[in-house]
Order: C-alpha cells, then sequence, then structure tokens
C-alpha cells in the first residue's frame, strides 16, 4: 500500500522533473542509480505509468500517481468510458484508484467518491486535481458506514464495484464474499437511488446473477477478445431482465431474457463456406452466439460455438478468417496439408 508521505514526495517538483524527463527509460536500470533520490519509488512510477500509456492514456498524460495494486484492480479507461449513466449526483461506494469516479464525473454534475484506505483517499484527491476533475468529492469511510450516515441523501445512481480480493490476496467471485457486500446493504441502497449499477468478477455467471437480483440488466463488456467486466443494473422502477454483450470497438446485442426461442436457430448446414467467425467472448459468456449470427443467415455449429457463413455479415462480434479450404478430418490428412 502506498503511503502518503510516498505520495507527498511524488508530487514534489523535483521528483515530478525527475519522471517526466525518465519517462520513457528503462525503469529498473532508475531503481539501482545511487545518485536518483528516492530511486526504487520513482522505478515504481514509470514502471506503471509506462504500462498506463494504453489501459490509462489520460491518468498517464496527466502524470497520475499509480501504485501498483491499485492500477492491477482498476477499470481500464475504455471500458470506463463506455458506460453511459448520467445525472446529476452520483455516488461511487467504492474508489481505488478512481478511473470509474474520474469518468462518472463527465456526466454527472456531482460525484461523491468513497475510499477506506486514508492513503488511496488522499492519492485520489492528487489525481482528480491533477486531472482537472474538479466535482468529485472524495469521502475516506468504508461503505458501510458512509451509507449508515446519509440514509437520507438522494442520488441518481449508486456505481459499486466490490474488492474481489479476500484477507490472504485470494480472488473472490460471488458477490456475497466481496467488500462490501451489495446484496447484505441492498434495502438501504435501493432507499438512497432508484439506480444501483454493480461491477461483478468476470467469471461470474449471468444465471447466477439472475439467481440473486429477480429483476436486471446485465451486460457484458469485452475488449480485444478478452471478458472485462460483466456489469448489473438495478432499476427499482422497472422490472426488466435484460442481457446486452457489448465487444468494445465492434458491436452490442441486446436482448430480453423473457424472449420466445428463436426461429432462426433452425438454420440448416450446407457443405460448402467460405468463412469461419470466431466469436467474440461476450456473446459467448451471455449464451447469444446462435441468436445474434442466424438472425445475419450465418450457421452456427454448437449454440454456442464457432460461426460458418458464405458472406461476411453486416454486424460482426469476433473474428472473421477466410476459409482457404475443407476437409474431412484425419490426423494424417491435416499434417499432409499443413506439412
Amino acid at each position: 500500500m502506498i503511503s502518503i508521505e510516498d505520495i507527498d514526495i511524488l508530487c514534489s517538483k523535483e521528483i515530478e522533473t525527475i519522471i517526466d524527463k525518465s519517462i520513457n527509460s528503462d525503469f529498473i536500470r532508475i531503481a539501482l542509480d545511487k545518485k536518483i533520490p528516492h530511486a526504487k519509488l520513482i522505478a515504481s512510477q514509470i514502471k506503471y505509468l509506462q504500462r498506463a500509456k494504453n489501459k490509462l492514456p489520460e491518468h498517464y498524460d496527466a502524470r497520475c500517481i499509480i501504485p501498483a495494486l491499485s492500477f492491477e484492480q482498476s477499470s481500464s479507461e475504455e471500458c470506463a468510458e463506455s458506460k453511459e449513466y448520467a445525472g446529476e449526483v452520483c455516488i461511487d461506494l467504492t474508489c481505488g484508484l478512481g478511473v470509474d469516479s474520474y469518468y462518472l464525473s463527465k456526466r454527472f454534475t456531482k460525484v461523491i467518491s468513497i475510499e477506506r484506505e486514508e492513503s488511496l483517499a488522499y492519492l485520489a484527491r492528487v489525481n482528480f486535481k491533477k486531472l482537472n476533475a474538479e466535482n468529485i468529492e472524495v469521502v475516506n469511510s468504508s461503505a458501510e458506514d458512509f451509507i449508515k450516515n446519509n440514509c437520507d441523501l438522494r442520488v441518481d445512481l449508486i456505481y459499486i464495484d466490490p474488492d474481489r480480493r479476500g484477507e490472504k490476496g485470494e480472488k473472490l467471485l460471488l458477490l456475497q464474499h466481496c467488500s462490501p457486500n451489495v446484496i447484505q446493504m441492498l434495502d438501504q441502497l435501493k432507499a438512497i437511488s432508484k439506480k444501483i449499477v454493480i461491477k461483478c468478477s468476470p467469471l461470474l455467471d449471468i444465471d447466477e446473477i439472475f439467481n440473486i437480483f429477480n429483476y436486471a440488466n446485465i451486460e457484458v463488456i469485452s475488449l480485444n477478445g478478452e471478458c472485462k467486466e460483466v456489469v448489473v443494473e438495478l432499476n427499482t422502477e422497472v422490472k426488466e431482465q435484460t442481457i446486452c454483450a457489448r465487444a468494445l470497438g465492434q458491436n452490442s446485442f441486446n436482448v430480453d431474457r423473457n424472449r420466445e426461442k428463436s426461429k432462426f436457430d433452425a438454420i440448416e448446414f450446407i457443405a460448402d463456406y467460405k468463412y469461419l467467425i470466431i466469436p467474440d467472448v461476450a456473446l459467448q459468456k451471455t449464451r447469444l452466439v446462435r441468436e445474434f449470427y442466424a438472425q445475419q443467415g450465418a450457421y452456427v455449429t454448437t449454440e454456442n460455438g464457432y460461426v460458418l457463413s458464405n458472406t461476411i455479415p453486416e454486424r460482426v462480434m469476433g473474428r472473421v478468417v477466410e476459409i482457404e479450404q475443407a476437409v474431412p478430418y484425419s490426423v494424417k490428412g491435416v499434417k499432409r496439408i499443413l506439412k
């Protein structure tokens, strides 16, 4: 855990200048250079700023302070930016590095960001200042205490990304094991906001989520073929059960969970196809591969498997490769072709 003293050192003009001048340097060489003050601390920042260039480009440009664990646990800016919630006041119950709070602040008049660790709350204030995010109020408190002490507050959205690490550093999957325990707090949260958004583990099965919450909108977000987020939206005024697969940079597909079985499921196999489509992980996790591609006249090998088509579909979620040759499977035959 980064300390307040470390943050103050990194905020000094001397150290900021060294980091800025050395941003593209080998951080290991810097860590071993005895002439550089606080060399290991500076090297760590350069290391994670270099990694942040792709994942957190705005934080990189602003030269934010990025501790190792906070970087690993943070949302990517592209995922955070994709969320379209907006309104007057939003509470982010789990600030952390503050990436989600920062992007929520672009669409809300005010964001109240809660962070239980004193040093991380201090860090968030420093970084928000670097990012010129003046409409974020950082409160150093546990989520449970903040909700208990502000039960009369009314806001447009409560956003929660529960901590999915146990006391021994083990990864947690189920919401009731994470911190804060959203399920335990749900009635209190509903009294403060009609809309609650929960970011779950990318490994959590969507049927498990529907077992926990009778009514929910579930969105599975992928980036570059990797499942990044499973987001649950609860709305106390609208009883819905919708499922959305969203591949950032490609397309999204939204369905009603209670829809009738798709009439497109019965597309027949034919002998020759020109294209093989590897479905995006968001479609696979939501079990919507066949429905998405069958509506475009393609054949799905199994309900949630690879896709065959004679044309490139108008809407693609996944990778498309051209089929050069189709042959009956045999080990010897495949080896002979590859040779």
